[in-house]
């Protein structure tokens, strides 16, 4: 679940784009009414009044069409804030339908996502992440993935996308979330767990080497050498060495080379 901070954390920036270009269409007379109810309502949004900012955004896309997508973003968000979440993929329709197409439309993927499946829509939930995959910012977007299939009842889809952030993105705050999804699955799966690559595993612990985390890679290249073979045997034993160099272990790197 989304929680309510994230939201006030995370539409700051969309908030900071709209106020500019609100600036350059307030001396149009002709909309100077609608830009007073937008200021009003990220006003609102900013005080935390998320009720009041969803009526005063309702309807006001279509005064500002230009601004659309954010209106429609701003409007989503507060009404998936205040758990309105059945309104939430009909407010963000501006964002899909804007021209040229919208930055937004990663974000609002997940968070229509979020909606439908907080309204039971599993399905809705899948197929609006696929379909707009390519603009989903990672691994929001393969985390997101794997619990709507989750909760689709697709559990080995589910684990494939768990294991993508896990592996892919070991650094990221998402890494710990997918391992719990992904250890919980294995449990549920058993036999039919989708098996994990060598190279997926290893590539997991050099990003660790890489990102400073020296003892957390030796710790992980040490537990997969039993497991891998070859070429990739071969550079874990090294890469072994190379996190005791970096934790200023010379000698006994010196020694195990």
């Amino acid at each position: 679940m989304i929680r309510r901070e994230w939201f006030r954390a995370n539409w700051r920036v969309p908030v900071l784009a709209t106020l500019a270009f609100a600036g350059i269409t307030v001396s149009l007379a002709a909309q100077g009414d609608a830009v007073s109810e937008l200021k009003s309502a990220v006003a609102a949004l900013q005080s935390n009044r998320e009720a009041a900012a969803a009526a005063i955004l309702k309807g006001l896309d279509r005064k500002l069409p230009k601004l659309g997508d954010y209106i429609g973003w701003f409007r989503a968000t507060a009404e998936f804030s205040t758990g309105n979440y059945a309104v939430v993929p009909a407010a963000l329709e501006p964002v899909w339908s804007q021209t040229p197409t919208s930055p937004l439309i990663g974000r609002a993927a997940l968070l229509g996502a979020q909606a439908y499946q907080q309204t039971g829509n599993t399905s809705a939930a899948v197929s609006l992440l696929r379909k707009y995959y390519s603009a989903i910012p990672q691994p929001q977007g393969d985390l997101a993935m794997a619990k709507a299939f989750a909760a689709a009842g697709d559990p080995v889809s589910a684990a494939v996308y768990a294991q993508r952030v896990y592996y892919g993105y070991p650094i990221a705050s998402e890494a710990v979330e997918a391992e719990a999804l992904a250890a919980n699955l294995e449990s549920q799966l058993g036999e039919k767990y989708p098996p994990v690559l060598g190279n997926a595993m290893l590539g997991r612990a050099l990003k660790l080497l890489d990102a400073g985390q020296t003892e957390k890679a030796r710790k992980e290249l040490i537990a997969l050498v039993p497991r891998l073979t070859g070429p990739e045997r071969d550079t874990a034993q090294v890469k072994i060495g190379v996190a005791q160099y970096n934790a200023k272990e010379t000698k006994a790197a010196q020694k195990y080379l």
